[in-house]
């Protein structure tokens, strides 16, 4: 709900500040710190048909985050609640998994329609606006970790992961190690 100038200033205020590829997973660490007062730095870790997003939001004062996927015309939400959503990938036969970790965030499906701007809305080039859906996930506090675990599944539940595949029921998340294993990528 803030919003910040496009300044030069600004945008050095967010980027990039470390990487690595470790075999066939890449991790990359942004940062973003243009919103007044606050904090806001983006793990990403890439291991085929699975993706992890960890974003952490400190501030000193209470805000209300919210962590957006802009989904495409072609995918259809099959169940949602605020731990996890199944979408369909058109006629693929394939699904995609978001699964959301740690602390609860409260979880909103939302499909606008062009009379309502906000959330929902897509546009694919200049004088064009779309209704499209929208899941935003939300919470309040002073710090907020959104941790998110993105699998891209066939009819079977079967993760890709390089040269084999793995059962996402069999997807485990240790608070205490801080890491997820899904197959033998951990």
């Amino acid at each position: 709900g803030a919003s910040y100038p496009l300044t030069a200033e600004n945008a050095a205020k967010a980027g990039f500040s470390g990487f690595r590829q470790k075999g066939n997973v890449d991790y990359v660490r942004s940062f973003h710190r243009a919103y007044d007062g606050v904090v806001w730095e983006r793990d990403f870790v890439s291991a085929d048909d699975l993706t992890i997003l960890r974003d952490c939001l400190i501030s000193k004062s209470r805000h209300e985050y919210a962590q957006v996927f802009h989904l495409g015309e072609d995918i259809r939400v099959l169940s949602a609640d605020h731990q996890e959503v199944l979408l369909q990938l058109a006629d693929t036969g394939y699904h995609v998994r978001l699964r959301q970790y740690g602390e609860p965030a409260e979880l909103e499906v939302v499909r606008s329609d062009l009379q309502h701007p906000g959330y929902g809305m897509m546009s694919r080039g200049e004088n064009h606006i779309e209704a499209s859906t929208d899941l935003v996930f939300r919470c309040k506090d002073r710090c907020a970790t959104f941790l998110t675990v993105i699998t891209i599944e066939n009819d079977e539940g079967m993760v890709r992961l390089f040269d084999q595949e793995a059962s996402v029921s069999d997807m485990e998340y240790d608070l205490d190690a801080d890491s997820i294993t899904l197959g033998d990528v951990k």
